[in-house]
C-alpha cells in the first residue's frame, strides 16, 4: 500500500491590507549607555593615602549617562571626587 504525497494549497488574496502601518519600514534606533567624567579644574594640594606623594590633586565630576542618536536624555548616579595626580587615587569631596 503506497501513501499519495501531502499537498498544501496557499490561497493569496490581491488587494488586502498589511497588518504593518507602513509595510516595508524599517525603524532603526541608535542608542548609548555609559559612564562620563568631567574635569572641573584643580583641586587641592594633599598627601595621597596610596602613593604618599604631595601633589596637586584634580576635582572631577563623574555620571551615567543615556543617548538617543547622541543626544543626552537622561543622567543619574551624579558624584563629585578628587583624583591623584600621580597614582590616580580617588576621594570623595
Amino acid at each position: 500500500m503506497t501513501h499519495a504525497p501531502s499537498v498544501s494549497t496557499v490561497t493569496l488574496r490581491v488587494g488586502t491590507t498589511n497588518s504593518r502601518p507602513y509595510p516595508g519600514v524599517v525603524l532603526f534606533l541608535l542608542f548609548g549607555l555609559a559612564t562620563k567624567q568631567k574635569s572641573l579644574g584643580a583641586g587641592e594640594v594633599r598627601t595621597c593615602p596610596r602613593c604618599h606623594n604631595t601633589t596637586q590633586w584634580t576635582r572631577m565630576r563623574e555620571f551615567k549617562q543615556f543617548t538617543l542618536f547622541f543626544i543626552p536624555i537622561a543622567r543619574w548616579k551624579r558624584r563629585q571626587f578628587q583624583v591623584c595626580g600621580i597614582c590616580g587615587a580617588t576621594v570623595a569631596e
